[in-house]
């Protein structure tokens, strides 16, 4: 059920430290909604943070590691 969200449930499965690839992806997704809501959208600020949702591939570069003037 990803709706829109930053990160995938199979990202965060590979990348978390010790994660059971048994969770339920619901749980991650309801994680990953709070810390996005919580914390990227007060670090970008909503104008980004809501450009970002809405267009992932206007960002690719930053969401893959580079670099954002």
């Amino acid at each position: 059920m990803q709706q829109n969200l930053l990160i995938t449930t199979n990202d965060v499965i590979t990348l978390a430290r010790g994660a059971s690839r048994n969770i339920d992806s619901a749980k991650i997704e309801a994680y990953i909604r709070e810390a996005e809501n919580i914390d990227i959208k007060a670090a970008l600020g909503d104008a980004l943070f809501i450009d970002l949702k809405g267009n992932k591939e206007k960002y690719s570069e930053l969401m893959n590691g580079g670099v954002y003037e």
